[in-house]
C-alpha cells in the first residue's frame, strides 16, 4: 500500500467498506504518509476516515480528534466533517440530543464558509429530526430551502468548489448530485408520510426512480431498494394492502437487504394483513419485525416503532390476548416517553400531546378485563383440578424426589468445593425459570458480542435482557462464579486474546486501539484487566505472538 497514491488509497478505503481491519490499515497508511509531508488537510482526511471505519462507539471517539485537529480552521470541509461524523455516531446511538446539536453546529460553519452542499446534506438530515421528534410541517420549510440551494444555477460550481480535485469529473459531479437529490426526494416523501398525505409522498418517490439511471452500479441497487420501500410506504397508506403485500414480496426477492429494509418490508407486509382481517398472518409477521428490532434496538425510528407495537396491540386485542396487550402497551408507553425527550429538545417552543396517560388507562382497562377473565375460568380450573387431584397427589411425591436428586447432582457438578445449598429456590430467590431466561439471553449477548460496548453497564445489560439488576448479579454469582465486572472483563479479555491470537493485522494495533476495539475507554484499564486475568500484558502477549509468527 506504500506505493499507492493518495486518491488510490481511498478508493481502496471504499472497497474494503465493513472491514474495519482493513479500513483502519488503509487510513493510517494515508495518514502517516501526510505526516511525514506535512500535509495537515490529508492528516484531516485521514481522522475522517478513521471516523467511519469501526462501531458508532468508536467512530465518535476519532471524530473528536478530527473536531479538535482542526478546530479553528477557516477551512470549506473542516472541522464540519467532524461534526458530521460525530452527529452520525450519535444519532446511531440513539442520542438524538447530541446528534441535533453536531449537525446544527455543522450547519452553522457550513453557512459561514459558504459550503452549499453541505447546508444541503445538512438541512436534509435536520429536516429528517424534525419530522420524527419536532414538527413535519417545519420539516417541510426547510426541506423546501434545501430544494431552493439544489435547483439554484450555481449549484453545480459550488459542489465543484467543496470538492477535491480528484473528485471533479463531470460523471462524478452529476452522481453526486443525483444522490443529493434522490436523498431530500426521500425526506419529503417521509415527511408526507408522517402526515398521513401518501399521494405527495409519491410523487417524489417517483423522481427517484427516474434518477436512478443517473447513479453508478455500485450504489444503484441501494437507492432502488430505498424508493421500493418508500413506495411499499405509499401503498399501505393509501390503504392498498394487497398491493402492499405484493410490493413486499418482490423486494425481498431482490437479495442483498440491509437488516432495516427486511424489518420494514415484514412490518408493512404484517400491517397490511391485519388491515385485510387476515390476524394470524398479521402476528407472524408483526414478531418477524419485532425480533430484528430487539437485536438492533439502535438507530430506530419511533414512529415505525409505534406502528409495529400499534399493530401487535390491535392483533392480539381481537384475539382477547390481554397479556400480550399488556406487552404492547408498555412498549407503546417507553416509546411515548422517549419521543417526549427528544422532542422537548428539537421543539421546545411547541407543546405535543403524549399518548402516555391514554395508554395507561388503557393498560389499566386491560388488566381489569385479564382479572375478569380470570376469575369466570377459576371454576372451570378448579373443577379441572378437583379431577385430577389424586392422581397430581400419587404422583408428586416420585416427581419431587427426582428433581431433588437431579438438583442435588447438578449442584454437586457445579461446585467444586463441595458447599452445596439445599435448593435453587434458595441460592437464587427467585424461580429456576427466571434464571434459564436469563441465562439463555445472556448466552446469545455472549454470541453478538455485546460486551464489546464500552458504555455497558449492569444496569444497561439488564434492561437489554428485559430483567432487573438484582436478578441478573445474582445470576452471575451463583452460575459465573463472579461479579458483572469481572464477568465483563473475562469476556472481553477473551476476546482480545482470540483476536491477537488469530489476527495479525490486529498484532499491528496500537494498544489503544485495540482496548477500544475491545470495548474499554482506555489503554490503562484494558492492560489491567489484561493481565489480571492473563497473568501477563497485552504488550508481552503480542510480541511473543509476533515471535511465534517468524519460526
Amino acid at each position: 500500500m506504500d506505493g499507492l497514491e493518495y486518491e488510490k488509497l481511498l478508493d481502496l478505503f471504499n472497497e474494503f467498506d465493513g472491514d474495519s481491519i482493513a479500513q483502519e490499515r488503509i487510513a493510517r497508511t494515508y495518514q502517516d504518509r501526510a505526516k511525514r509531508e506535512g500535509d495537515t488537510v490529508k492528516v484531516a482526511r485521514g481522522y475522517d476516515r478513521l471516523a467511519q471505519a469501526f462501531s458508532p462507539q468508536t467512530n465518535i471517539k476519532y471524530a473528536d480528534s478530527l473536531i479538535e485537529y482542526t478546530k479553528d480552521w477557516r477551512h470549506i470541509t473542516y472541522p464540519a466533517l467532524g461534526y458530521i461524523l460525530r452527529g452520525l455516531g450519535y444519532e446511531y446511538v440513539g442520542n438524538i440530543k447530541r446528534h441535533f446539536e453536531d449537525f446544527t453546529k455543522a450547519n452553522e460553519i457550513a453557512i459561514e464558509n459558504d459550503n452549499r452542499p453541505n447546508q444541503l446534506y445538512l438541512l436534509t438530515s435536520l429536516s429528517l429530526s424534525r419530522i420524527y421528534y419536532g414538527s413535519p410541517e417545519k420539516a417541510l420549510g426547510m426541506l423546501e430551502e434545501g430544494k431552493s440551494i439544489l435547483n439554484d444555477k450555481n449549484f453545480k460550481h459550488e459542489v465543484l468548489k467543496s470538492s477535491r480535485k480528484e473528485f471533479r469529473s463531470e460523471k462524478k459531479i452529476n452522481e453526486f448530485i443525483a444522490i443529493q437529490e434522490m436523498n431530500l426526494n426521500i425526506v419529503f416523501s417521509a415527511c408526507f408520510i408522517v402526515l398521513r398525505q401518501p399521494d405527495s409522498a409519491l410523487v417524489y418517490v417517483k423522481k427517484n426512480f427516474e434518477l436512478l439511471k443517473n447513479i453508478n452500479e455500485l450504489n444503484r441497487k441501494g437507492e432502488l431498494i430505498t424508493a421500493l420501500d418508500s413506495k411499499m410506504e405509499c401503498l399501505f397508506f393509501k390503504s392498498e394492502y394487497d398491493n402492499t403485500i405484493r410490493y413486499a414480496d418482490s423486494i425481498q426477492k431482490l437479495g442483498g437487504l440491509r437488516q432495516y429494509n427486511v424489518k420494514n418490508i415484514n412490518l408493512f407486509k404484517g400491517l397490511a394483513y391485519l388491515n385485510l382481517g387476515n390476524i394470524d398472518n398479521a402476528i407472524v409477521y408483526l414478531k418477524k419485525s419485532d425480533s430484528i428490532l430487539q437485536l438492533d434496538k439502535i438507530n430506530s425510528v419511533p414512529f415505525y416503532n409505534k406502528l409495529l407495537f400499534g399493530g401487535l396491540y390491535s392483533a392480539y386485542s381481537q384475539k382477547k390476548d390481554y397479556k400480550n396487550q399488556i406487552k404492547y402497551l408498555d412498549n407503546l408507553i417507553t416509546i411515548d416517553s422517549v419521543e417526549m425527550v427528544n422532542y422537548k429538545y428539537i421543539e421546545p417552543e411547541m407543546a405535543k400531546t403524549y399518548e402516555t396517560p391514554r395508554l395507561l388507562e388503557e393498560k389499566e382497562n386491560v388488566i381489569s378485563q385479564l382479572k375478569s377473565q380470570s376469575r369466570t375460568s377459576r371454576l372451570y380450573v378448579l373443577v379441572a383440578l378437583g379431577a385430577g387431584v389424586l392422581l397430581l397427589l400419587t404422583s408428586l411425591y416420585y416427581y419431587r424426589q427426582k428433581v431433588v436428586y437431579k438438583n442435588r447432582f447438578e449442584t454437586l457438578v457445579a461446585h467444586k468445593n463441595g458447599k452445596v445449598s439445599s435448593n435453587g429456590e434458595s441460592q437464587y430467590g427467585f424461580s429456576q425459570d427466571l434464571v434459564d431466561a436469563i441465562q439463555e439471553k445472556l448466552e446469545k449477548f455472549e454470541s453478538t458480542k455485546g460486551f464489546l460496548d464500552s458504555s455497558l453497564t449492569l444496569n444497561s445489560l439488564s434492561k437489554q435482557l428485559e430483567t432487573n439488576s438484582s436478578y441478573l448479579s445474582k445470576v452471575l454469582n451463583v452460575q459465573k462464579k463472579k461479579n458483572f465486572s469481572q464477568y465483563l472483563n473475562e469476556l472481553r479479555i477473551g476476546y482480545a486474546l482470540q483476536l491477537l491470537k488469530e489476527n495479525p493485522t490486529a498484532r499491528k494495533y496500537s494498544i489503544e486501539a485495540i482496548a477500544a476495539d475491545c470495548g474499554y475507554n482506555n489503554s490503562a484499564s484494558f492492560s489491567r484487566a489484561f493481565y489480571r486475568i492473563a497473568g501477563i500484558y497485552p504488550s508481552y502477549y503480542i510480541k511473543e505472538l509476533e515471535k511465534r509468527a517468524t519460526l
